[in-house]
């Protein structure tokens, strides 16, 4: 019989659970080719490779060779199902999230005056009682929104726990909704906090199975693209129903997820009629015919175009029959079948029709970068006041040409297409470029008082900080789209001053942006034009997104050249955030003594140019550099002159930031109570102002110090949700660091084997993303626990492999710390 020190209850991943059953195996002293001949004495088809995959991934095993094993292994029944039960568990465990309940309404207004469509409705009621996912389809313009939307406000009541809506922008200008940007609005549509939506696909995927999980509830994602672009916004449930709209039949969600697909035609003769008789009323059979042809029969096409005539009588609506069937792309349209060209005559005659101010405002919906626009924007832009730009939008809302989404207000793709096809107003487009500029540039100088922000001066726009980052996060995705259509504006400068401005909420890790084309447009525009200090501030933004993604050497590449640039230009703001961020590098490289020689050069630098709140940022770097190589009395005096500093500005991200050094310098010294605090404090501080990466690293010091002072009932906890915090952040450093500190507290807990486990983990990420002070920090672990588990010679493997690093990094040498008693 075989024996373990863990059970399957200490399995918390795919990982642990293949490591545990590979302890049984061992344990019973057992080779794979033992376990393959006990299991077919058992009466198991097992072979030994099978055994070898099986323990060699990190994934579940499957059922059934899950149960051969453990038969094979000696146990016994009631064993082999706590073990099953424990793989059941880990396989419907995805990342947790909160939700405040809510029961989503999300449809949009149903459209007034629907006709025709009987045979789909009464297809739909059908499908939607057979299957989980239907693909409705057909031509642009054809009316397939229409149609989803009427039926899902019909079927509402079939779906109590709610309908969801999407736009996933698969066609027409705007750039199509990635997964990630799709899951975080149908996650916060639930009811999930922006703060605790998982940054990856998979994490917030999950969350929203889960969510949704005995739920029925209706989701109505439009305008997709492709069948990648729906399956990670899938549920699991089969109490739920995905209606889909696109211009293809998504013939992979057919084949893998047994999609139904409802063609739609464009409308009947009688029913295109009847359409343009309920917005017209009074023309003659022929005359209807006629119009409903030129149109296509397309819906879209037949209201824009009965909207247009409606004003007309007489005389007058037969000529502007008669140009819209006599244009040249009416023509266009009967000979090569382009359903656009119906569409876009009706749009020409709409667009006559109205007022210079509307027309000026729908040509700016058409050509801005982002899909909707608020009033404010609107009236900067086209340099008119607010009341101006808000009669102007509400013609085009009336006129049937524009939608009002929550106060901003977007154009139909088609219509955005053919708005922009009628040319750009470069001044109107370069205003709404540095009004967004100017509020960017305001919140980076609330984020970091006296940051590197690309304009000077005070800016009052916004009356605090939360209120800027609920701005900003509102416009997050707008403006990585004016930063990427920049140039094809003719607007590149603004492509690296925009990026430049984000940089301090690039690093607060508040909203998961495409940071690397963003700095990638930064440096095309910054070179096209021949700008140093501009390529500079590229190099700024790219290096922070590879130190996020955790590739530390490339980022402290970029920060290099970023330094180089910077002191061509004499750009010395540029100079001093290079310096600092290529010191934090080093750090993590665990070149401590390259990071201190630049972190001082930064400190300098500030002190030499006037600026406390920077010169205190770069201190406490300083002092995180100090820390490691144990010089703490140094470490103290940067921190409290660091905390001064900020006090005097009056930043309070800078210290919290500073207090979480202090409570390790304190925990360090022994004086556990005086450290938690301080990070208690911290961790306040940091959720006050929505910063989670703050939040979090707060949240991990309190965890090491309560567990270091021996107090584990509060300490493990702490580490837990320490760990999701940093796995839902995706941040791969944090992760590391809280794996470390949870395999420590299980150490001094006498849990030698499942410590072992963890520290294995942690090293493998630290050696991932070149986190050298975690790599050693695990060495030391695997030596200790090695020591106690009786394995001397990986003990002493371990151990000099941790000094060796600490020597050439100029970290202290390993070793047990005083802890104070908490």
């Amino acid at each position: 019989m075989w024996r373990i020190e863990s059970g399957p209850s200490d399995a918390e991943s795919a990982a642990d659970l293949v490591a545990l059953l590979n302890e049984i195996r061992t344990g019973a002293g057992l080779s794979f080719r033992d376990v393959a001949r006990r299991a077919r004495q058992a009466g198991y088809p097992l072979p030994a490779t099978t055994v070898w995959d099986m323990l060699s991934k990190p994934s579940l095993p499957r059922v059934e060779v899950m149960r051969a094993f453990l038969a094979a292994c000696g146990a016994t029944q009631a064993q082999a199902e706590e073990w099953l039960a424990a793989r059941a568990r880990l396989s419907r465990a995805p990342q947790p999230v909160s939700a405040t309940p809510v029961q989503p309404r999300q449809l949009p207004w149903n459209v007034d005056g629907f006709v025709g469509r009987a045979g789909e409705c009464a297809q739909l009621d059908s499908l939607s009682e057979q299957r989980r996912l239907v693909v409705v389809t057909g031509p642009p313009g054809v009316g397939k929104t229409a149609l989803a939307l009427h039926w899902a406000h019909r079927a509402q009541e079939r779906y109590p726990d709610g309908q969801l809506y999407l736009d996933l922008n698969g066609y027409g200008e705007r750039r199509r909704t990635r997964p990630t940007q799709a899951l975080r609005r149908l996650l916060v549509g639930l009811g999930v906090p922006v703060g605790q939506v998982p940054p990856d696909v998979e994490h917030a995927s999950s969350a929203l199975r889960s969510l949704l999980a005995g739920r029925r509830v209706l989701l109505l994602l439009d305008n997709a693209a492709a069948a990648d672009q729906v399956r990670p916004l899938l549920p699991g449930t089969s109490d739920c129903l995905v209606l889909v709209t696109a211009r293809t039949a998504l013939t992979g969600l057919v084949a893998a997820e047994g999609a139904a697909v409802l063609p739609v035609p464009p409308l009947a003769d009688g029913d295109a009629r009847e359409l343009l008789d309920s917005i017209l009323g009074g023309l003659e059979p022929a005359q209807a015919t006629r119009l409903a042809e030129a149109c296509g029969r397309l819906p879209l096409a037949l209201r824009i175009a009965a909207a247009t005539l409606a004003r007309s009588s007489g005389a007058s609506l037969i000529e502007r029959l008669d140009r819209l069937t006599g244009h040249d792309r009416l023509r266009q349209l009967r000979t090569h079948g382009d359903d656009r060209s119906a569409v876009a005559v009706a749009f020409d005659s709409s667009y006559q029709s109205l007022p210079e101010s509307a027309r000026a405002v729908f040509r700016l919906l058409g050509c801005l970068p982002s899909s909707s626009a608020g009033v404010d924007e609107v009236a900067a832009a086209l340099a008119v006041d607010r009341v101006a730009a808000a009669d102007a939008l509400d013609i085009l809302i009336e006129e049937n040409l524009a939608a009002d989404r929550d106060g901003r207000f977007g154009l139909h793709d088609l219509l955005r297409v053919y708005a922009r096809d009628l040319g750009r107003d470069a001044d109107a487009l370069r205003r709404a470029y540095t009004w967004h500029l100017e509020r960017v540039s305001a919140v980076a100088d609330l984020l970091d008082p006296q940051g590197a922000s690309p304009s000077d001066g005070e800016r009052e726009i916004f009356s605090s900080l939360e209120t800027a980052l609920a701005w900003l996060d509102s416009q997050a995705l707008n403006l990585e789209a004016m930063v990427l259509e920049a140039e094809e504006l003719d607007l590149a400068p603004f492509a690296w001053q925009l990026a430049d401005a984000l940089r301090i909420y690039q690093l607060s890790a508040r909203t998961a942006l495409a940071w690397p084309e963003i700095g990638a447009a930064a440096l095309k525009a910054a070179r096209g034009h021949g700008d140093v200090r501009a390529e500079a501030a590229a190099r700024l933004v790219l290096g922070n997104d590879s130190d996020l993604q955790g590739r530390t050497r490339e980022g402290l590449e970029h920060f290099l050249e970023a330094l180089r640039l910077a002191e061509a230009a004499s750009w010395r703001e540029g100079q001093r955030a290079a310096l600092d961020r290529a010191g934090v590098m080093y750090s993590r490289l665990g070149e401590l003594d390259l990071a201190g020689e630049y972190l001082s050069r930064a400190v300098d630098l500030a002190r030499e140019m006037g600026l406390p709140g920077t010169e205190a940022v770069r201190r406490n770097n300083l002092a995180t550099v100090r820390i490691g190589q144990g010089r703490l009395d140094d470490a103290f005096q940067l921190l409290e002159e660091a905390l001064r500093l900020h006090r005097l500005v009056d930043s309070r991200r800078g210290q919290a930031a500073v207090l979480i050094n202090l409570a390790i310098v304190r925990s360090q010294r022994g004086e556990a109570e005086a450290a938690l605090a301080d990070s208690a404090l911290a961790w306040r501080i940091f959720d006050e102002i929505g910063n989670p990466l703050g939040a979090l690293a707060a949240m991990k010091t309190a965890a090491d110090i309560h567990n270091g002072a021996g107090n584990h009932q509060t300490g493990l906890p702490l580490a837990l949700i320490a760990l999701a915090s940093a796995r839902r952040a995706g941040s791969l450093q944090w992760e590391a660091s809280c794996v470390i500190g949870l395999a420590q507290a299980r150490l001094r807990l006498g849990r030698y084997r499942l410590a072992r486990l963890l520290f294995h983990r942690g090293l493998r990420l630290a050696r991932r993303i070149n986190l050298r002070r975690a790599e050693i920090e695990a060495l030391t672990g695997l030596a200790d626990a090695a020591t106690r588990l009786g394995l001397a010679v990986d003990a002493r493997t371990y151990a000099s492999h941790a000094s060796r690093l600490a020597r050439h990094g100029g970290f202290e040498p390993p070793g047990p710390k005083p802890r104070g008693r908490a």
